[in-house]
């Protein structure tokens, strides 16, 4: 009997390891990430092309608090995943610089309410800076898609 019970032991251990179980189980595969995080920016580019374009201080207080709402919403899609282990430090700064770039249109829109151009051409300076480091970042992740639509 005791023999038997140790196959069995074996035989279970065998199988949950072909079946991906244990350890990082609930993580996503690099390709799954990549996949489900470009789908989201596709998804993100789509909405604010559907923007309608300021033309005036006026509008870009309207215009930047609806893109904020969309990025608020890719953020909190990008945040849900669970990227590998070995991107996950990436995935972490990526998040935290989304988070900042909802704060920087919250400034952008606050100058358009305001009609200061010094504020606006700081907010547009601020969110330039933000955009480029989350574009490399989101290469660096695999997320083209991420890094391509600005």
């Amino acid at each position: 009997m005791p023999l038997r019970s140790a196959a069995l032991t074996v035989i279970c251990a065998a199988v949950l390891a072909a079946c991906g179980g244990g350890g990082d189980s609930g993580r996503l595969t690099a390709d799954e990430y990549r996949s489900q995080g470009n789908a989201a920016c596709q998804r993100y580019e789509q909405a604010v092309k559907k923007l309608a374009q300021p033309s005036s201080l006026q509008d870009v207080s309207a215009y930047a608090d609806d893109a904020r709402e969309e990025l608020a919403s890719l953020v909190d899609q990008l945040e849900a995943l669970d990227p590998p282990q070995d991107l996950q430090d990436r995935h972490d700064q990526l998040i935290a610089l989304g988070r900042q770039s909802e704060d920087a249109l919250g400034d952008l829109a606050e100058a358009g309410d305001s009609q200061s151009k010094t504020q606006m051409t700081k907010a547009l300076a601020a969110a330039a800076n933000l955009d480029q480091r989350s574009d490399t970042l989101a290469r660096d992740l695999g997320l083209n898609r991420c890094a391509d639509q600005s």
